[in-house]
């Protein structure tokens, strides 16, 4: 008998993940989501837009894996091994025009389905360096992030739409953000760039036992930086988000976005872009049964950054080609023309 419940279960074997089936009616397709860490904003978010998917598309076998780095996981979708992932808009780019880690493999068929949150570009600053403006981080300590990581590549854009360059810095520290913290609570910084959601657990921390200011950037450098690079966007970290952080601060964000290959068939990301975002009725259900809501409120009952999921921001930062399937929809909802 046909069921909307779903199965989950747990590959003793290969420990990477749990997949959810349900029986198909049109396609019975396959199709694979690849997040981040485990214990990752990316994984809760992908669990919950899988159980809704399973639900709204019982027809879908979806399975959920946590991942490894951006470049391991594009590049299963460029061999055809996996059929989606989560990844920031500017890996994104990266990826799919070949530059950077991507170089010598650039992931030519990625299409992009949605973008789903921002992260915002963070510029933790010691109130005793007076640190002010953009450009009084000249002559300054200042941790970049990790090398090669996706804060190190916000600042070093942010930089260069500046029109400043690393020589211009007094120091450049090379650390994550747990050393980043330390660093400036230590007084061993004058400021730290730190790229993820709102709130950071980072921040929040400094903020608690610290005195930090957030730097906010001037609105003709947030215009040189989104015009620059397309795959960010122009947000502010709203007042009252961190202790003391009275006014909100306008910076720059990357979007999470979830990504296919071009291969995958155009009706079955027709379906799943639209279960994200259109409330469904499964097949077989009662008379009096309701459609289910839409996967985005669902995620975002499961998970807090799940209430920046929104069908209005959708193609925001989406700087590769839409998925034709993602594409159709988008153009039926008048996003695109």
């Amino acid at each position: 008998m046909m069921t909307r419940a779903t199965r989950i279960i747990f590959p003793l074997v290969m420990l990477i993940g749990f997949v959810m089936t349900a029986n198909c009616q049109a396609t019975g397709a396959s199709f694979t989501i690849v997040t981040g860490k485990a214990e990752g904003t990316y994984y809760s978010l992908g669990t919950a837009l899988a159980e809704a998917l399973a639900e709204s598309l019982p027809e879908v076998s979806i399975t959920v894996r946590p991942g490894s780095t951006a470049l391991v996981n594009l590049g299963m979708i460029q061999s055809g091994k996996i059929e989606s992932a989560f990844v920031r808009s500017t890996t994104a780019h990266l990826a799919f025009t070949g530059k950077d880690q991507f170089t010598d493999a650039p992931v030519a068929n990625i299409r992009g389905i949605a973008s789903l949150y921002p992260d915002a570009v963070q510029i933790v600053t010691r109130p005793a360096a007076y640190i002010n403006t953009f450009k009084d981080l000249e002559g300054k300590i200042v941790i970049m992030g990790e090398r090669a990581g996706s804060t190190s590549l916000d600042a070093g854009n942010m930089i260069k739409a500046a029109g400043m360059a690393p020589e211009n810095f007094g120091k450049i520290e090379w650390l994550g953000s747990a050393e980043a913290a330390r660093m400036i609570r230590e007084d061993l910084a004058d400021a730290a760039f730190l790229s993820s959601g709102i709130p950071s657990a980072t921040v929040m921390e400094l903020c608690a036992n610290t005195d930090i200011s957030i730097l906010g950037l001037e609105d003709t450098l947030i215009q040189k930086i989104t015009e620059t690079y397309p795959f960010y966007v122009r947000m502010s970290i709203p007042a009252d988000t961190y202790i003391d952080q009275t006014k909100p601060v306008n910076t720059v964000g990357a979007m999470a976005q979830w990504v296919c290959a071009a291969e995958v068939p155009e009706e079955l990301v027709y379906q799943l872009t639209r279960a994200l975002w259109e409330p469904a009725m499964p097949p077989f259900a009662g008379k009096d049964e309701k459609p289910l809501p839409p996967a985005a409120l669902r995620i975002a009952w499961a998970h807090l950054k799940g209430i920046d999921l929104a069908l209005e921001t959708a193609l925001n930062a989406m700087a590769i080609p839409l998925h034709p399937g993602a594409e159709r929809f988008y153009r039926e909802k008048g996003l695109l023309k």
